[in-house]
């Protein structure tokens, strides 16, 4: 059973972006994805003032959340059930409360068929 991986969102991404956007809808493909083993999804994130939550939904269902309370880079890491993996999939992602987040280099890493 193959492991594949795709990148994405290679630049950074702050949000919320100074025009009060708040999130951002990014595709990825994951061809001849096995849809019966668990994936991970990597990235980094960079919270850069104040209180943010970061919040994570692929294909409509959320995956991640998290409120940062300091201000310090970090690469995450976060498994999901593959199931929820499409051929062409949808990651949405969104900041609320006081701050911003700028993230970065997405991958995720998924058993193909």
């Amino acid at each position: 059973m193959p492991v594949e991986y795709t990148s994405f969102q290679d630049t950074d991404l702050t949000l919320p972006k100074p025009s009060g956007d708040i999130d951002k809808d990014v595709e990825f493909t994951t061809p001849n994805v096995d849809t019966t083993k668990n994936a991970v999804l990597s990235f980094e994130a960079n919270p850069t003032d104040g209180n943010p939550t970061l919040e994570l939904s692929l294909n409509g269902h959320k995956i991640y959340t998290r409120t940062y309370f300091a201000s310090v880079e970090r690469v995450v890491q976060e498994n999901f059930p593959q199931s929820i993996l499409l051929p062409t999939n949808t990651l949405s992602i969104r900041v609320t409360g006081d701050g911003s987040v700028t993230t970065s280099d997405y991958h995720v890493i998924y058993k193909s068929n």
